[in-house]
């Protein structure tokens, strides 16, 4: 459903005359006209009538996932020509003080612009003003999320209230707003089947299964559906069981359960919705004019703190990872952190990680990242020396092992903001600081310009081409080989990680291949070895917010808080250790698992 949201009915008829709307005559405090597809709420002048009546249509009438709201109407202007069409980027009111932005993902061609929201027609100031706006965002807050909220908006009058206003004035750019309203809604159609289409009540009352056992189950089916596979659950009804007897029906079913994940493979031929979306780094914010060098000739909304943009609720964080905002911000507090329970520490007793950038402009699938930020959007914290002063003080207490790229990639970046070279230079003079810059990208070119260092560890995580294929927007094995090897004749020290290892049928067979291609390359400083594993609560919020991508639908095992493959987790450690010990000693090798305690 698109819904048109107006404060009179001459910013209203354009749209219901064009989409045949009919009105409907049981709303008492608004007018409302609707079809199967399209609906226009005329809420009346003002943010009280706005915000009431908003508030009890969608109360009422509640939206679907994939339903828009559109706010389109007039306002004045302090400098722009009457006529002139603004699609809104940030929106303050006047009253309260607050301040939003509708998140702009969508490709489109219109003029952008910020809006004041008032309770009174505007006589003078700067810039755009209504009075309706920001109620009609508070009131679509709580159904829709912030993509989903867009406002357009159309000076009537150079701050003059008392120009008669028209539907003249919508209807020269009616048929657009309509037109760039259908391309919006279309991306969120979708056709792929759901859990609720497949019975699985057979196989629930074959083996007497608890409200736990089914629900394992599900998980397991689902995450065939998502990878496209056949569902199959002949395995379960070919089973025999003895009748009545749980025990017996119990340990049958984990059995079948079990093969039943080990025959489940990675979806390759995804179907990723992305065209209609606008490239990365389109929307920049930022809280400080002097960042504005580092994006030369691009226009940038100004923001009071990143949070405004990276904390809110209600943000799709799978669509920002296809279309990601860049913020740049001075408001920063801490910078390194004790390293994480489910990190590698390599055996050194002071590890720690260093966060001066939030979020990643890669999006592999399975990345922690999803249960752990709000937002699919990039922070970057260009304030360096408040890092140096930080490492500083640690290394006044004891040497330092430090991972700058562990919730990012820095190398991915560097040509933008050069954080690898400033953590090299700060090498330089700091002996007890060693820093490991993991990785997924493939620029050989880059290591030309660093100092080899023996402090300095680059760090590659690598993974099958079929696991790669799940990893957006990285560098392909083949490139991130090339660099590493660069890396390597550079004289760097090189770490291997083949970690975190993805879970899939043919997992064995390409995996060890991938060990020979490695060794046959170059030979590693050291290398770690690790299943996907991930903190049970983040894995929940990744769940909910891209729950439909296969690596975190996978029907995981959760202990002590951290959820992982399970017995599998344990085979694949043994066969990764057995065949990368065939190039390297034991001493070289980590494991996630020794570390765990």
């Amino acid at each position: 459903m698109i819904t048109f949201v107006t404060a009179i009915y001459d910013e209203a008829r354009p749209f219901i005359e064009r989409l045949g709307l009919k009105k409907v005559s049981d709303e008492t405090f608004y007018q409302y006209f609707a079809s199967d597809e399209y609906e226009v709420v005329i809420t009346g002048v003002g943010s009280i009538r706005a915000l009431r009546n908003c508030s009890r249509h969608f109360a009422v009438h509640e939206p679907s996932s994939g339903s828009v709201v559109i706010n389109v109407g007039i306002c004045g202007a302090s400098d722009s020509p009457v006529g002139s069409l603004f699609l809104i980027e940030k929106i303050t009111d006047e009253v309260s003080g607050k301040t939003y932005y509708p998140d702009l993902l969508f490709r489109e061609d219109f003029s952008h612009s910020s809006l004041t929201t008032t309770i009174k027609p505007k006589k003078e100031g700067t810039g755009l003003y209504d009075m309706e706006a920001s109620a009609v965002y508070e009131a679509s807050y709580p159904y829709y999320t912030l993509e989903r909220i867009i406002f357009f908006k159309i000076v009537s009058d150079n701050l003059d209230p008392d120009v008669k206003v028209t539907s003249d004035i919508v209807d020269q750019h009616a048929d657009k707003i309509i037109d760039f309203a259908k391309r919006v809604a279309k991306f969120y159609e979708t056709s792929e089947s759901s859990l609720n289409d497949i019975d699985l009540s057979p196989v629930i009352s074959k083996f007497s299964l608890t409200d736990s056992m089914t629900k394992r189950l599900k998980r397991a089916v689902d995450y065939r559906r998502i990878n496209r596979q056949d569902i199959d659950l002949s395995g379960f009804f070919e089973a025999e069981t003895v009748k009545n007897d749980k025990a017996h029906k119990k340990d049958v079913f984990e059995k079948v359960l079990s093969e039943y994940i080990k025959a489940s493979d990675l979806r390759m031929d995804r179907e990723e919705r992305s065209d209609g979306l606008n490239p990365s780094f389109t929307n920049v914010y930022s809280d400080d004019p002097e960042l504005d060098g580092y994006l030369k000739d691009r226009h940038i909304v100004r923001i009071d703190s990143y949070k405004d943009i990276f904390n809110r609720s209600h943000q799709n964080f799978d669509l920002q990872k296809k279309s990601q905002a860049l913020i740049l911000s001075h408001n920063r507090g801490q910078f390194i952190y004790e390293g994480a329970r489910v990190c590698q520490s390599f055996g050194n007793s002071y590890f720690y990680y260093c966060s001066v950038v939030m979020n990643c402009i890669f999006d592999c699938k399975y990345c922690y990242l999803a249960g752990m930020y709000p937002s699919g959007n990039l922070v970057v914290f260009p304030d360096f020396d408040h890092v140096l002063k930080e490492i500083d003080e640690i290394l006044k207490e004891h040497p330092m092992y430090l991972c700058v790229s562990y919730d990012t990639d820095l190398l991915a970046i560097e040509n933008m903001f050069g954080f690898v070279s400033k953590f090299i230079d700060a090498c330089k003079i700091r002996k007890d600081l060693t820093i490991e810059v993991r990785t997924k990208s493939g620029n050989p070119g880059l290591f030309k310009n660093f100092e080899t260092l023996d402090n300095v560890i680059f760090a590659w995580t690598l993974s099958p081409e079929k696991v790669t294929s799940i990893e957006d927007k990285t560098a392909s094995l083949e490139k991130r080989l090339e660099a590493m090897k660069a890396c390597h004749e550079k004289g760097f020290k090189v770490r291997v990680c083949f970690d975190p290892m993805i879970y899939y049928k043919d997992w064995k067979e390409d995996y060890g291949k991938l060990v020979e291609q490695v060794f046959s390359l170059i030979d590693p400083f050291d290398v770690s070895i690790g299943v996907f594993r991930i903190s049970t609560e983040y894995l929940k919020l990744m769940r909910k917010r891209r729950g439909n991508t296969a690596a975190v639908a996978f029907p995981f095992v959760s202990e002590k808080g951290v959820s992982h493959y399970g017995e599998v987790s344990e085979e694949m450690i043994s066969y990764m250790k057995d065949k990368v010990s065939q190039y390297i000693g034991s001493d070289r090798i980590f494991i996630w698992e020794e570390q765990d305690e």
